[in-house]
């Protein structure tokens, strides 16, 4: 059952405001980018993180939903991290790997 109410959107602001600081600040002292800006995954990569969207966000949702969206950077972060506020269970590394992921291959148009 979903929770509702104060306390769930506290604490999807909360995971959201996280997600947005290991993005900026880094992962185990790793430097990583600015919230504005994506790391390109590497082609090695790629292929994982592509399916580990589509596994985590798939469980809940049609992937259309997501991909038909653009967004900033930002805006993919506070997505995940509302994702995360309701429970999607993501370490910061792949939270910030699938960030990366629909950052680059679901960016806002320029």
């Amino acid at each position: 059952m979903r929770s509702s109410g104060l306390g769930h959107r506290v604490r999807a602001a909360f995971a959201g405001a996280a997600l947005l600081a290991l993005a900026g600040a880094g992962v185990c002292g790793e430097t990583r980018p600015a919230p504005a800006q994506a790391a390109p995954l590497s082609e090695e990569a790629l292929p994982r993180v592509k399916a580990q969207f589509e596994d985590v966000c798939g469980n809940c949702h049609d992937l259309y939903v997501t991909t038909d969206q653009r967004k900033t950077r930002a805006g993919w972060a506070t997505t995940v991290g509302k994702m995360i506020g309701y429970g999607v269970p993501l370490s910061a590394v792949e939270a910030n790997e699938i960030l990366d992921y629909l950052s680059t291959q679901y960016a806002a148009a320029n």
